[in-house]
């Protein structure tokens, strides 16, 4: 390497795009000096991936199966214990450290920050479309060709006198308080006389607005979203909503007779410059349609100062239903840190004093539903893409409010309750974001949402605020209808981002593959689906009466915190860890965590998981089973591989099951528990938990060679004094405060089981 970067090797062998290769890769990198700097095992099902910072100099990297680790470079054929074998390919890149000269700097030559890692340096990546004129429909609520006062007073006529006929012409669309909508210039009669198609009762001073007719064009836009959205054929590309400083119409008054308020002053009566979607109280279509939903294909842009005021509606962007597609939809929020895009009730803003006794209703949580981002949403591609092909990524919310969303809306003939954010199985980024007063959640998202791959690592979330919503952070949206299984993760997925907290309230299920191969249609050997959750340093999850369960096959997690940077697993109601500007992150239930809060992470039968720099606690209690619930330890280990290194484990309960929990076998008072297994369980600090800390049975303790493996993400940082270990490694663990539980004593409990 001939400077200091990031370094990053991976394997692809199940992955190949031709036919599935049966190697599973081991990944391993060593200095000049033959020492081991970093080694990965699975990252992306059996595939194994490297990425780390380093100096410029010398490096080895290794390829090798799982089970031959301890050969000498040095030594040809030195290897041995290899389980697998196939072919591979080998995908090595290197990313200088940013520089002055390489980047963009601030006046004191330090590189900007521009991934908001709290590193100088780096690039936030923003994909954005573009389009010929002919393909593009503008819309602008106050496209104006003509203002006027009224002259006179008028009641009940069609012939009106105005101050100057300039610039208006037969056909014109005519605006103003006491102007019925659709009304038109039938002609314009002299310098001061204008003939309307309807009668109308006109103050004096009354300001008009006169508007030819829209053709979708810059020049001449449409008036609302929904003649954009009728108006789209097969060629259009992208619909663009106009946003408004607010100062285009001074003086023109709104029903209310106040001056029009600007800017983002949400005002009960029809606002000029607001575009108005859904439902008013009575049933009737509101301006700019009953539902914004994007056409497949389109791009929705809505530009910065735009106001959007919804009513038992939603922002929906890809398909709802396997009958009508809508695939390839995408959204644009393009606001500016002075000038925001705000999506808001239709009724009166919270910050509006109006001491009058017919005050109006006042916005709440749940006047409209949210932002719906489909599976199916943003730039689709069109045909198979290589799995390190770099995708485009359109779905962007960035500068906005959102709020007194989380409603419900029909949408396909049903009744459903949205987040104010839903995320559906795509990746969109959502950067300097207001979410509030939402009655649901702030931002949810499913599962596979979160994959890595393709150049993007799930949902993007940069700088948002979360607050007075019931959940402020991103819900894991695990669908649990009635008589099905639980949406699984199946997918390698990665939780990146520290400045949102994850909340889960229903189980994660991380899929196994079990079976590991099979042959498809065409006769060529693919993978099985496996799932893989890896949680960077920093990130805090909150659970509250769920459990992250590994299914048998390569299922894995990997959670390793960095120096202060921890990775947290707490109670939802634990609000000493937090993130989006409010550690409340349970809204308004009570901040009481305790032991039992949520479960457990489980390992089943070949899962692996690496637990590092982590903080366990108020786990090991009682969740929901298929057709029941019951207790489970916050740590089992079940036929599999853990290592739980240098982590704090605190206020966790005991976790004694009362059945064997539909065959995933009973369990014993513990914190840790080990069945059939040698885990690598050292550095930790256990402090005030119930039970034994470990509770491991005979069969675990074997006499195979069974050193600290280290890390599987960044440098390796392995105790290696205990290379010659045999069985279950249990070293240099401290206990405090610990319970006892029956005749187990409150550190190691050893089971003699039938």
């Amino acid at each position: 390497l001939a400077d200091d970067g990031q370094f990053r090797a991976e394997t692809f062998a199940q992955r190949l795009s031709a036919e599935a290769s049966t190697l599973d890769t081991v990944l391993s990198v060593y200095d000049v000096t033959g020492a081991l700097v970093s080694r990965n095992d699975d990252s992306f099902g059996r595939d194994s991936r490297v990425a780390l910072e380093l100096a410029a100099g010398d490096y080895f990297v290794a390829v090798s199966s799982t089970g031959n680790t301890s050969f000498n470079l040095d030594v040809t054929n030195s290897g041995l214990g290899g389980l697998t074998q196939g072919a591979y390919d080998l995908r090595l890149a290197h990313t200088p450290a940013a520089t002055a000269a390489t980047t963009i700097v601030d006046t004191s030559g330090t590189p900007l920050d521009g991934d908001r890692d709290g590193k100088a340096g780096g690039a936030f990546n923003f994909h954005f479309r573009t389009a010929a004129a002919a393909d593009t429909i503008y819309v602008d609520k106050i496209a104006t060709d003509a203002l006027a006062d009224v002259a006179t007073a008028a009641e009940a006529v069609s012939q009106i006198e105005v101050d100057d006929t300039a610039g208006i012409t037969a056909g014109m669309l005519v605006f103003g308080e006491g102007v019925p909508a659709g009304t038109t210039v039938v002609g314009n009669d002299s310098a001061t006389q204008v003939t309307l198609s309807a009668s109308v009762t006109l103050a004096a001073a009354t300001k008009l607005r006169f508007v030819t007719p829209g053709d979708g064009s810059l020049a001449n836009p449409y008036l609302t979203i929904a003649e954009a959205l009728a108006a789209v054929t097969g060629t259009t590309e992208i619909i663009r909503v106009l946003g408004n400083e607010g100062t285009e119409l001074t003086g023109t008054s709104n029903t209310s007779g106040r001056p029009s308020l600007r800017p983002n002053v949400l005002v009960n009566e029809v606002d000029p410059y607001h575009y108005y979607v859904g439902f008013d109280p009575q049933g009737n279509v509101l301006s700019d349609g009953a539902n914004l939903t994007v056409p497949a294909g389109v791009t929705l842009m809505i530009d910065a100062g735009a106001t959007l005021r919804m009513a038992k509606a939603n922002v929906e962007v890809g398909s709802s239903s396997e009958l009508v597609s809508r695939a390839g939809a995408a959204l644009q929020v393009l606001g500016l840190p002075d000038k925001v895009v705000t999506f808001s009730s239709t009724l009166t803003d919270r910050e509006f004093d109006d001491s009058t006794p017919t005050q109006a209703l006042r916005p709440r949580g749940g006047d409209w539903g949210g932002i719906v981002l489909r599976s199916d949403s943003d730039w689709q591609p069109s045909g198979s893409m290589g799995v390190d092909t770099l995708r485009p990524v359109l779905n962007s919310i960035s500068h906005s409010e959102i709020l007194y969303a989380g409603g419900q809306v029909v949408v396909d003939a049903e009744v459903q309750s949205f987040a104010a954010i839903q995320i559906e199985d795509t990746r969109p980024s959502v950067a300097f974001s207001t979410v509030a007063d939402s009655a649901g959640l702030a931002i949810s998202a499913t599962p596979n949402s979160f994959e890595e791959g393709n150049g993007r690592v799930g949902p993007e979330f940069r700088g948002n605020t979360l607050k007075n919503n019931s959940t402020n952070g991103v819900f894991l949206a695990i669908r649990t209808e009635f008589g099905s299984p639980l949406d699984k993760l199946d997918v390698s997925a990665r939780f990146a981002n520290t400045e949102v907290t994850y909340v889960l309230q229903e189980s994660l299920v991380i899929t196994g593959g079990a079976g590991s191969y099979y042959e498809d249609d065409a006769g060529d050997l693919r993978a099985r689906p496996s799932g893989r959750l890896q949680i960077d340093p920093g990130v805090v999850v909150k659970l509250q009466s769920s459990r992250i369960e590994l299914e048998r096959g390569a299922s894995q997690l990997i959670a390793e915190g960095v120096g202060n940077d921890r990775v947290i697993f707490t109670s939802f109601a634990d609000n000493r860890f937090g993130a989006g500007g409010d550690f409340d992150t349970n809204g308004n239930l009570p901040d009481t965590p305790a032991a039992g809060d949520w479960g457990v992470i489980m390992l089943s039968a070949g899962a692996s998981a690496s637990i590092d720099n982590a903080y366990l606690t108020f786990g090991g209690g009682e969740v929901p089973l298929e057709g029941g619930l019951d207790d489970f330890n916050v740590i089992e280990v079940h036929q599999a591989d853990l290592r739980l290194a240098n982590s704090r484990i605190e206020a966790n309960a005991s976790g004694l099951a009362e059945t064997d929990r539909n065959n995933r076998g009973g369990n014993e008072a513990a914190t840790v528990f080990v069945r059939g297994s040698q885990p690598i369980i050292v550095g930790n600090y256990f402090r005030n938990n119930a039970g034994a800390m470990i509770s491991v049975n005979v069969n675990s303790l074997n006499d195979l060679e069974q050193g600290d493996g280290g890390r599987q993400t960044g440098l390796i940082d392995r105790y290696e004094q205990y290379d010659g270990n045999r069985g279950p490694l249990l070293r240099g663990n401290r206990i405090s405060n610990a319970s006892t539980a029956g005749d187990a004593i409150a550190g190691l409990a050893v089971r003699a089981e039938e």
